[in-house]
């Protein structure tokens, strides 16, 4: 465990003694390889890091993956295949007091555990840890940034090909060679490729709809870099659409010029949700703009923070977020368009630059 890692554990530690929390208990390979640099798959196996409020870390691995954690500078419990993995677990937590559960932790392993140690009380992890993870540190921002400059080469690889005739099918498929040739070998989650009426339903899974002239077509795509996540969405115009289908883009890419430039420290995250809202609802169409405005990502695509209606939790320096408004008319085409973004000190700055004015990329 090098100094980022132990830096990340003792402000966990800051934290809980804050809250008057006794311990966190950190179980996705997501938050274990946030306190560790370790990236673990149990399946249906128990993984824990316990960190106390007081001294070091535990990490609880199962018995097949020793030494996949040699590296791993904390005391190192494993759980062989049959033992009870909750007693062991409950052996390296406090006997009385508070524990902070991971959101992600499996109900499998949590009702054992609750069973197991009946003098804790419990709570949900996500003040301990979603509030570390959503403050990206200088390491975390540059992998970001990497990310972000190669997602653009895919875009440009992903412009140049782009034609009616294909299906949607292919377009995701062949996407899977673009990431590679910019040396990324891992998508961040599965493309969505919504071509003409398949594109007002925002999360429309690739088929055999074929794209045709004159077509719109959502693409939304992300890949990882050492672990690190990317996110964007572009709308590709084919041929010469309707007059209508520019006057949606250009709706949609004013809501969230509004939105970017709503960003910076200390505004409530709503008031960004807000932003990009009343430009879409000034135009007629703020029934068709159906979901959030953004969302945090990092080590996993969808995390902590939400920029959402109503959210008052004011925006930080180092958070990472996505501003992705949209319209979607059923039967008829959608249209999104987004970036994530690092918040700066003043403003923010953009992860994706690609081209996205009319008539799109």
């Amino acid at each position: 465990m090098d100094e980022i890692h132990q830096q990340r554990w003792r402000r966990a530690q800051q934290l809980l003694e804050a809250q008057g929390v006794d311990a966190v208990l950190a179980a996705s390979p997501a938050n274990v390889f946030y306190f560790t640099g370790v990236w673990l798959e149990p399946h249906e196996r128990l993984l824990a890091l316990v960190i106390p409020k007081l001294g070091d870390p535990v990490l609880l691995v199962p018995q097949m993956h020793t030494a996949d954690v040699a590296s791993v500078r904390v005391q190192t419990v494993t759980v062989r295949d049959g033992e009870p993995a909750a007693e062991r677990l409950a052996s390296v937590l406090p006997k009385r007091g508070t524990v902070a559960v991971d959101d992600e932790f499996p109900a499998r392993h949590l009702v054992p555990l609750w069973e197991t140690a009946p003098g804790l009380a419990w709570r949900t992890g996500k003040e301990v840890l979603g509030r570390l993870r959503r403050i990206k540190d200088a390491a975390e921002i540059e992998r970001m940034r990497e990310i972000g400059r190669r997602t653009d080469q895919v875009l440009a690889r992903l412009r140049a090909w782009l034609q009616p005739g294909l299906s949607e099918r292919e377009v995701a498929e062949a996407l899977v060679g673009m990431w590679r040739a910019e040396g990324v070998a891992e998508q961040s989650f599965p493309p969505i490729i919504a071509a003409g009426p398949n594109g007002a339903r925002p999360h429309h899974e690739p088929g055999d709809h074929v794209l045709a002239e004159d077509d719109v077509v959502i693409i939304d795509m992300g890949g990882r870099w050492q672990r690190y996540c990317s996110d964007v969405t572009r709308t590709f115009i084919l041929g010469h659409p309707p007059d209508r289908v520019r006057e949606v883009y250009n709706v949609v890419l004013a809501a969230q010029e509004a939105a970017l430039r709503a960003v910076r420290p200390g505004v409530a995250l709503g008031e960004i949700d807000r932003a990009a809202r009343e430009v879409i609802e000034a135009a007629g169409y703020g029934p068709y703009f159906t979901h959030r405005t953004g969302h945090g990502l990092g080590i996993d695509i969808h995390e902590a923070p939400d920029v959402s209606a109503g959210s008052e939790e004011r925006v930080e320096a180092g958070m990472v977020f996505s501003i992705e408004p949209g319209i979607y008319l059923e039967g008829d085409f959608g249209v999104r368009i987004e970036d994530c973004v690092v918040v700066t000190d003043d403003g923010c700055e953009p992860l994706t630059r690609a081209p996205k004015a009319w008539p799109g990329v």
